[in-house]
């Protein structure tokens, strides 16, 4: 058998053939990385080791509007660290975060039998068709202490 060989051809080196191999498993490598740290949560943890997402089951927390604002009284056992106000109007809606960062009044949370009231301003409210308040808690992690919102355990409010 004889061997033809094509001239004018030209083919890429080994050296970059390797070269761009290695790229293209570092790429593939780095994406499925990203993809699967994504995809597990950090745990975050409160009272024992249990489960924050767990705990914010034993939250009894009521929540009324009046007179612009709220109330929020905390029958429970579980202190909230802080509350997420989310104020729909027909053109969207508007989240507010109260913690003790942004409210001297919530410097210690809102303990067992505590209750917290805020009023809003009447710009914040001017369409506003319903609330909904999501408590927010406290709990450790590898980093430190996070914050976690309740967010199946909120109290819608109409106005």
């Amino acid at each position: 058998m004889k061997k033809m060989m094509i001239v004018g051809k030209k083919g890429v080196s080994p050296m970059i053939a390797t070269i761009l191999l290695i790229a293209m498993v570092l790429i593939i490598a780095a994406v499925i990385f990203l993809w699967l740290k994504n995809m597990v949560k950090e745990d975050v943890t409160k009272f024992n080791d249990e489960n924050i997402e767990l705990v914010c089951q034993d939250i009894i927390m009521e929540a009324s509007y009046e007179n612009n604002g709220i109330v929020v009284v905390n029958n429970g056992n579980v202190p909230i660290y802080g509350l997420k106000v989310d104020i729909y109007t027909e053109s969207g809606n508007e989240e507010i975060s109260l913690d003790g960062t942004t409210d001297p009044a919530l410097k210690k949370g809102i303990n067992q039998g505590g209750s917290y009231t805020k009023t809003f301003s009447s710009e914040q409210l001017v369409g506003a068709t319903k609330l909904i308040i999501y408590p927010i808690l406290i709990g450790n992690s590898d980093d430190g202490t996070r914050t976690y919102t309740c967010l199946d355990y909120g109290k819608e409010r109409s106005l």
